[in-house]
């Protein structure tokens, strides 16, 4: 099992893949494909912070169609020394026809250190994910299910995926849809079996993202009220634990003998 579980760490992983581009070649014969993809490149590198709502859907057809919807902000920071931020706060949950509760679940990414704070469970679990003095990006943060797309070259990641241009419906007007199919050959093919993006031809960046596993459960997710490049404090990024609460689970990295 990896770091919080299967589906908690592919919902962020899909969130990292969201907001990074592919870096492509320019091409005066490049297709439609690469011409989107070299957009979302485009913003990526010119993305300093983000926030946004975020609705975070878990359903699973096999298992009696059950749906679990959880609901939160995000908040990403890229700082000056190439170190970044990344907070996931979930604060409702609904599951199924129930009425949605409150259940807050927070997710704080510091280039070293993964923190889950449950507020419900008032415990907090501390993973360490790197080096102190290697800090690793926020988007390679989930990087083991899969490649992170603008991390990985273009090259590898069309080895390992079909990239086409998908048709949206009439109401989705402004979005470019991208599909991306696990080939049969990838070492991704265990985990997913494709991922449908819907991108903002405003901004060039995600507004809804669909993945489906081998399992053939779907993740969505939908970005609203995206606020891209506005002042984001450190504060967003602290981490407040209150009282009452159990001590912190530390679970450090595994090291070799000569680390």
């Amino acid at each position: 099992m990896t770091i919080m579980g299967y589906g908690m760490k592919s919902m962020i992983l899909i969130v990292c893949l969201g907001f990074v581009g592919v870096s492509l070649a320019s091409d005066p014969n490049e297709t439609a494909v690469d011409s989107v993809l070299n957009k979302l490149q485009a913003s990526a590198g010119v993305l300093q912070t983000y926030e946004s709502r975020i609705d975070y859907l878990k359903w699973q057809p096999q298992m009696f169609d059950a749906k679990t919807l959880r609901k939160g902000r995000v908040f990403y920071k890229r700082a000056v020394s190439d170190k970044s931020f990344l907070r996931i706060n979930f604060e409702t949950l609904k599951e199924d026809e129930f009425d949605e509760l409150p259940y807050a679940e927070h997710f704080v990414f510091d280039g070293c250190w993964l923190t889950v704070i449950n507020y419900d469970q008032k415990k907090v679990q501390k993973h360490e994910v790197a080096e102190p003095n290697h800090p690793v990006n926020a988007f390679e943060l989930a990087g083991g299910n899969m490649p992170i797309i603008g991390f990985s070259p273009s090259e590898d990641l069309k080895k390992e995926f079909e990239i086409s241009l998908a048709q949206t419906e009439a109401k989705e007007t402004g979005l470019i849809k991208l599909h991306l199919k696990v080939k049969p050959d990838s070492k991704y093919r265990e985990n997913y079996v494709s991922l449908d993006f819907w991108v903002s031809t405003k901004q060039w960046l995600p507004q809804r993202i669909d993945a489906v596993t081998t399992d053939e459960d779907i993740y969505q997710l939908r970005f609203t009220r995206v606020k891209v490049n506005t002042k984001i404090t450190d504060k967003q990024f602290q981490i407040r634990i209150p009282e009452g609460f159990a001590a912190p689970e530390v679970f450090p990295m595994k090291r070799t003998k000569t680390q």
